[in-house]
């Protein structure tokens, strides 16, 4: 239901929110691969750290509840940091598109299932307030 409101793109990614300004669900793929994230991309890298830090606080919940290991990228040297999955996947072969499609649909469903609580529970805090503080 996120994605209904989302208007299509010419970029290789769909962003959709999460309830918590600056952080979002985020669907990608190039011609390589499919990737499934949670981006903390505020325009604040502090910020976005903080979040980072208190969701993967939790990693190990919120990797039992997504079912698999997602990358946690902190990434200190830039802005925004993420918790990935990604799946190669030929992205010229026609014949590929549909299964990667049904990946990327169900695994976006466990990613907000396994994000949804622990993204509720920061939100509900106060301490990630977007804007000036």
């Amino acid at each position: 239901a996120r994605y209904e409101t989302v208007s299509p793109s010419k970029e290789n990614w769909i962003p959709c929110g999460t309830g918590l300004g600056g952080v979002v669900y985020n669907i990608s793929f190039t011609q390589t691969q499919a990737s499934i994230s949670t981006i903390m991309n505020s325009s604040s890298k502090e910020r976005n750290k903080a979040i980072f830090d208190a969701l993967s606080a939790q990693s190990d919940e919120i990797n039992r509840a997504f079912g698999a290991e997602l990358r946690w990228l902190r990434m200190d040297d830039n802005k925004m940091s993420c918790a990935i999955v990604s799946q190669p996947f030929d992205g010229f072969n026609r014949e590929v598109w549909n299964e990667m499609a049904d990946w990327m649909a169900s695994t976006m469903v466990r990613l907000q299932a396994a994000f949804d609580g622990p993204i509720a529970k920061l939100k509900a805090s106060g301490k990630f307030k977007v804007g000036p503080t």
